[in-house]
């Protein structure tokens, strides 16, 4: 039996891949893959996340899956769609990344979609990305 061309797993998160890097910014980019473009509520890759890749998430975007009403903290819920929105009780908005763009960077790191359809992010102080594991091989 042969597979059919663009079927399965691997061809899913090629499709998912593809369309993240076409998005018009990079936020919306990251809600496609968090959702796998609408294949899985955006909680599953949130705590799927290691605690580096959950840190820089919450402070880049105020991004979490955890609650807590002690701070302000933003969370991501799913919407009947399927895609992902941020709310916030009372949090102050992350900042514009698209125009802190503009500014010269203080760090770069690195956003992917491994093989395994998992989020995976580069901080500054760590190596690259494994290109083997990606989708795509970047």
């Amino acid at each position: 039996r042969t597979r059919e061309p663009g079927a399965g797993f691997p061809a899913l998160l090629e499709r998912v891949w593809q369309r993240a890097r076409t998005a018009p910014d990079l936020r919306a980019s990251l809600d496609i893959l968090l959702g796998l473009d609408g294949h899985v509520p955006p909680q599953v890759q949130l705590r799927a996340l290691s605690t580096t890749e959950e840190a820089a998430l919450h402070a880049l975007w105020g991004l979490t899956w955890r609650e807590d009403t002690t701070t302000d903290t933003a969370t991501v819920t799913a919407t009947a769609t399927g895609e992902s929105e941020s709310v916030s009780a009372g949090a102050v908005p992350a900042l514009d990344l698209n125009e802190a763009a503009a500014e010269e960077p203080v760090f770069v790191g690195e956003l992917a979609l491994a093989t395994t359809g998992r989020i995976v992010l580069r901080g500054p102080a760590q190596g690259p990305l494994d290109r083997r594991h990606l989708v795509g091989g970047v």
